[in-house]
């Protein structure tokens, strides 16, 4: 069974659970995931900011801890693993805007972590 975790993929579409299958796993606390074609990324850095426009302006206000960028942890699919990004750049702005920018540095040929 694919499990997201490693076993070989059998669906014809080579779909799988990137969390795991739940079937199989413990859920997260939380967690989510963004996929968009213009996120297939080559060689070299890239750059991604992502922007997050909440229904509350003042969420954040709401939690029992401050909200630091050591908060999060940013990873990308890579070709045979999960590679994690640099959060080089996070934010709540006065509209409840929550902001990072993630940097990935990719490389060419037997390296290759995407």
């Amino acid at each position: 069974m694919d499990d997201g975790q490693g076993a070989a993929l059998t669906p014809a579409d080579k779909s799988w659970w990137p969390f795991g299958n739940p079937a199989l796993t413990l859920p997260a606390s939380y967690g989510f995931a963004i996929a968009h074609p213009i996120l297939f990324m080559q060689e070299g850095t890239r750059v991604v900011t992502v922007v997050f426009h909440p229904v509350s302006r003042n969420w954040w206000r709401l939690l029992s801890a401050p909200v630091t960028k050591d908060n999060f942890i940013a990873e990308l699919t890579g070709l045979k693993k999960w590679v994690q990004a640099t959060i080089t750049d996070f934010g709540v702005d006065d509209q409840g805007r929550l902001a990072f920018i993630l940097q990935l540095e990719t490389y060419g040929g037997s390296g290759d972590p995407l």
